[in-house]
């Protein structure tokens, strides 16, 4: 919270407890003398948030390689209230009698004001007078002092500007009014603010990873913490390593941008998730089966090798009945539809045997022995699907199922290349 006093608007308060027996005096000077200052206290109370973004929500890192990630930070500040408060602080100076002891029971200090020839009381919004009177009183000694320091905040009238203090001292052995000092004095409302307090006019910003992912090094290129006092946009990156991280797979790192108000402690964060994955692994020539790439999708129990290999096309590229094969869940569910038994659809069982032996090539294995194969089963399936199937002559079903058993032989590695050693779901 930050205060801003106005020169020669502001009383410096204090309190004198000790009582000090004054020097003996050829008159009778007992009373009380009261002091007013009147005050306006502005203040100003602000709100922020923080606003978090990625340039790209996905990256690729591969093995040894490393990638600068860009972020913006949007810090905005708010006003959320104005609050002005009004009143009149000073001393309440006592002095005793020459003559004996007073003891002082209660000090009360009340404003009024004038309208049309009547005296209208305020009642304050917070009273203090300080220092407090115990049960048993405040003596004062002999010609002795004592001070009271009183602030009284209250709400103005509208259009009335000039005011009066009525303060009262009550005590034992006090001749004056019934048993107590009295003086009233003016005062008048300031023209301008006499003290403006900002509460959470600025805010710091940091921002952390909540957990580097297992594999790599990442690095937040943010100098922090800075503290900003009004609406700011930030931009930094995080660089991330790819040490020795998993092939074929996807991390998520997340970090965190946090904002807290420099008098409240409020905290405004905002996270942002970026998906990291490690691009295909490197692939020695061999071949994986159907059953081995089924289990290789996002949701697989294997993890996702299947995303970075995509898209695929079942017959020529664009053509009527060709199939774009473009998202992993589909990959899967045409791996998975292979039929078996004497009345089973051969174009399903070629669709997931092609798409195996593509997946197989995207992935590094050597499809010289397949090429001829591939070529005649796209073109065949440019112009046919699946509903076709039971129009096909004896001969053209033949012929789809041989094209199936070829690019089965090579997927299970009877030819090509041979079959990957790791692929026991094959």
């Amino acid at each position: 919270m930050k205060r801003y006093l106005i020169p020669g608007l502001m009383i410096g308060l204090c309190i004198l407890v000790a009582a000090v027996p004054a020097a003996a005096q050829p008159a009778d000077k007992s009373g009380i003398e009261t002091t007013a200052a009147s005050f306006w206290v502005k203040t100003y109370t602000y709100n922020w948030t923080v606003d978090k973004s990625a340039e790209s929500d996905s990256v690729q890192v591969e093995a040894g390689t490393s990638l600068n990630i860009p972020y913006t930070l949007i810090v905005n500040r708010t006003e959320e209230s104005q609050v002005d408060a009004y009143g009149v602080q000073g001393w309440i100076n006592v002095t005793g009698l020459s003559n004996k002891v007073i003891v002082i029971d209660s000090v009360t200090s009340q404003i009024f004001c004038q309208i049309d020839d009547e005296k209208v009381y305020i009642t304050p919004v917070e009273t203090t007078i300080l220092p407090e009177i115990p049960s048993g009183g405040i003596t004062v000694v002999k010609d002795g002092k004592f001070n009271f320091m009183y602030s009284l905040e209250f709400e103005p009238l509208s259009g009335i500007t000039d005011y009066h203090v009525d303060t009262q001292v009550y005590g034992d052995n006090i001749p004056q009014g019934g048993g107590q000092f009295k003086e009233t004095i003016d005062f008048s409302l300031p023209i301008a603010p006499t003290e403006i307090i900002r509460i959470d006019e600025e805010a710091t910003l940091t921002d952390e990873i909540s957990s580097c992912p297992t594999g790599f090094t990442c690095n937040v290129l943010y100098d922090g913490p800075r503290t900003f006092e009004e609406n700011a946009t930030v931009s930094y990156t995080v660089a991330v390593a790819n040490d020795d991280a998993e092939c074929g797979s996807s991390f998520d790192l997340t970090n965190t941008a946090t904002l807290t108000e420099s008098d409240s402690g409020q905290i405004r964060s905002d996270s942002v998730t970026v998906t990291i994955s490690t691009g295909v692994c490197p692939s020695s020539g061999c071949t994986y089966g159907v059953g081995f790439w089924k289990n290789r999708g996002v949701f697989g129990p294997q993890g996702d090798m299947i995303t970075g290999l995509l898209p695929l096309w079942l017959g020529t590229a664009s053509a009527g009945k060709s199939i774009e094969v473009n998202k992993t869940p589909d990959a899967v569910y045409i791996l998975s539809s292979e039929e078996h038994g004497p009345n089973s659809n051969g174009i399903v069982n070629l669709y997931a045997h092609l798409l195996a032996a593509k997946l197989n090539i995207a992935n590094g294995a050597d499809g010289t022995a397949i090429a001829d194969t591939v070529e005649a089963a796209d073109a065949f399936l440019a112009s046919h699907d699946k509903d076709d199937w039971d129009t096909l002559s004896n001969g053209d079903k033949d012929t789809v199922r041989d094209w199936k058993d070829n690019l089965e032989s090579y997927n299970e590695g009877e030819i090509g290349p041979g079959v990957c050693l790791d692929g026991d779901d094959a």
